[in-house]
């Protein structure tokens, strides 16, 4: 079963060769199973990935993407 599979397998990662070290790790966070152990809105609203992109958002007006796909 599909929620078996989920809840038995570790979460997926993101690769660094191709995202940020922040990114990497906000994700990292958002994804810890263990509700005790996963950072709160609170604790990921100063994450430094969320910090630098707010930062670039109200200096730069949208003109760059946060994120590249």
């Amino acid at each position: 079963k599909a929620k078996d599979r989920i809840c038995n397998s570790y979460p997926p990662s993101l690769s660094n060769e191709k995202w940020s070290v922040e990114c990497v790790d906000f994700v990292g966070k958002c994804l810890v199973k263990n509700v005790k152990e996963r950072w709160s809105a609170s604790e990921l609203m100063e994450h430094p990935f969320v910090k630098e992109s707010i930062r670039r958002i109200q200096q730069d007006g949208y003109s760059e993407p946060l994120i590249e796909l």
